[in-house]
């Protein structure tokens, strides 16, 4: 792990490339004087709300038609809730797998390039699915609007770390994070009430518009942040899951995976129980019901990130992921009390346990990511990609199991163990912190 601290280039480089300059942690800027970042000062915050704003896509794509599951199951006269769930949780898996090419390849051809062709193949699947006959229809767009959307997620990380210097990256990365967050809990509100006044299908048309309007501004605005003298990486996937064997990003990877995969699963058991007896939300209700969940996650993030650059200044790399540790302890403890919230009936203690369960659960978020990219600066949208891989394979696992699950034990005993899990990212964490501790 402590080899680690010195910045390298990975195993698929060239032999013949010359080493990365080491790069001063304080200012961002080459030892040797050249500021590559300055270049970027007048588009930084361009980059970062486009970046921002193609990242909220991406989970909002997942989220946006969890109020109508059970109108979805009515209309295709679905008997188990296995099929319908697995509509939210199949669109989790491929945004598992493809960012493991989607990382590689902006690395290789452009933030850009990738984000376009991320974009149109989203905004085309979102038709598909929004006049789907069927179940499978249904399921055929929803992996490719996976496929679509995981290019909008991957490449933010990267050209974030292209146009900000390390002492303001994790304010920045907090504010791309706030995006992806955003997108889950609003994903279920907008749904709600376009479903609500129009119909599910509808959900999908209005994406699909949005997202073929982002590639028009994409195409138009966003400026080409990859630095054309890098060397090209291969776009072997196994080149970006090895990143996930480096230790100090496995293991810092790992506390975002549970917190993340938990989080789904509120966002599914909302959406399946809430429908039902003794609550028999509306859809725009159930959609309603997630704001809680929505002003936590935004508070934790914002908060998160200024406290991730406070603490690499004052503590060193070790400092970034101080936060990780008590969002680890709060979203385990809060978040596992969700499935005694919706056991019991209570809409105040619903309300409670998700404004503050996801304050927690997003409070570490900003820091992970920076740390993890800054383990290996030269591939950061692989770095990136790797990590939104792994925590959308447990966003996918928790997706698939936890309607099934709740068919043989009551929400009450899942949550407890899903949070207890989250306990199990707490010592690997202090671990970490204490490594880089002044690095």
């Amino acid at each position: 792990i402590m080899d680690e601290k010195t910045v390298m280039l990975d195993s698929d480089q060239d032999k013949g490339s010359k080493p990365k300059e080491s790069m001063h942690v304080e200012d961002g800027t080459h030892l040797a004087g050249n500021d590559k970042f300055a270049k970027w000062k007048s588009v930084r915050v361009r980059v970062l709300v486009l970046c921002s704003i193609c990242t909220f896509l991406s989970p909002f794509g997942n989220t946006m038609y969890t109020p109508s599951v059970d109108t979805i199951q009515r209309d295709f006269n679905l008997s188990s809730d296995m099929l319908v769930a697995l509509t939210v949780s199949i669109y989790s898996l491929m945004q598992a797998t493809t960012p493991l090419f989607w990382g590689p390849f902006a690395d290789r051809y452009g933030r850009k390039r990738t984000l376009q062709f991320g974009l149109a193949t989203a905004g085309i699947s979102m038709l598909i699915s929004g006049f789907s006959p069927n179940v499978y229809f249904l399921l055929v767009g929803r992996c490719i609007q996976g496929i679509g959307l995981s290019a909008c997620s991957t490449v933010g990380g990267g050209s974030i770390s292209d146009v900000y210097p390390p002492r303001m990256r994790g304010n920045a990365m907090g504010n791309y994070v706030f995006a992806l967050l955003l997108g889950s809990v609003v994903g279920p509100l907008v749904g709600g009430y376009i479903a609500g006044w129009i119909s599910w299908r509808a959900i999908f048309w209005v994406v699909s518009a949005i997202s073929l309007v982002l590639l028009i501004i994409i195409s138009i605005f966003f400026p080409e942040t990859l630095d054309p003298n890098k060397p090209k990486r291969s776009l072997n996937p196994l080149n970006t899951v090895r990143y996930l064997f480096v230790p100090s990003i496995g293991f810092s990877a790992f506390n975002s995976m549970t917190i993340f995969g938990l989080m789904f699963s509120v966002i599914i058991t909302a959406a399946l129980y809430l429908g039902r007896d003794p609550y028999n939300f509306s859809q725009i209700a159930i959609g309603q019901t997630a704001t809680p969940l929505g002003i936590g996650l935004m508070a934790g993030t914002l908060i998160g990130g200024r406290l991730a650059d406070i603490g690499l200044k004052k503590f060193g790399s070790g400092g970034r992921l101080l936060p990780s540790i008590f969002s680890a302890l709060i979203s385990g403890l809060i978040l596992g009390c969700f499935g005694l919230a919706i056991d019991s009936g209570s809409i105040p203690f619903i309300i409670i346990v998700q404004l503050f369960g996801g304050f927690g659960a997003t409070l570490g978020r900003p820091g992970i990511t920076t740390f993890c990219i800054e383990r290996r600066p030269e591939s950061p949208a692989a770095v990136n990609g790797a990590v939104f891989s792994a925590m959308f394979a447990f966003s996918f696992l928790y997706l698939t199991l936890t309607p099934l699950l709740l068919e043989y034990v009551s929400a009450t005993f899942l949550f407890y163990w899903l949070g207890g899990i989250t306990f199990i990212s707490i010592p690997p964490a202090i671990l970490l912190t204490m490594l880089y501790w002044n690095d």
